[in-house]
């Protein structure tokens, strides 16, 4: 054999190693995205179960199921778990997203911090351009927050759900 090919075959070696290898080295990167889309779904969910234990607590407190010393313990430990699941979130969320994707609660039932869109600070009375101005951001940000209400996320799993649907089709959990 000469030389030449020696090279040639080696070099050839080289880059079919190189194609193979690849993917290889790309797919950290990929797989890092989607644990982060699949804990950031997870921490909507637990939000959403935590907004729920909360509203079901108050409503059998109403109805007196509960007796009235533990109430305020079981509703200190559900605001404290809700509390860091927003911390949370707020730490994973993109820095650009400040709508809060996949949020299911009414917009009258929102917490504080899920209604960072709305302006913020007293009206402006003194200069008309300033009140037209935020007259029209607040009724674009409740805009914004009206239409973010369309997504559900499962509550077993916490995979998206599609409008209608009486079951999860991940997990078969009913919704």
């Amino acid at each position: 054999m000469d030389i030449g090919s020696i090279l040639l075959l080696l070099a050839l070696v080289v880059v079919v190693s190189a194609y193979i290898a690849s993917p290889l080295r790309l797919r950290p990167a990929k797989r890092d995205s989607r644990i982060d889309d699949m804990e950031l779904s997870q921490l909507l969910s637990e939000r959403e179960r935590v907004l729920e234990a909360l509203a079901e607590l108050d409503f059998d407190n109403e109805m007196e199921k509960v007796p009235e010393d533990l109430y305020p313990l079981q509703r200190e430990a559900l605001v404290k778990r809700g509390a860091a699941v927003l911390r949370l979130l707020d730490e994973r969320m993109p820095a650009g997203d400040q709508t809060l994707a996949g949020d299911s609660t009414p917009v009258g039932d929102r917490t504080p911090e899920a209604t960072r869109a709305v302006p913020e600070g007293p009206e402006p009375e003194s200069d008309p351009l300033e009140a037209l101005i935020y007259a029209k951001r607040k009724s674009s940000s409740v805009k914004i927050a009206k239409n973010v209400t369309k997504d559900k996320f499962c509550a077993n799993c916490g995979k998206q759900l599609v409008p209608g649907d009486r079951f999860c089709s991940s997990c078969g959990h009913q919704v």
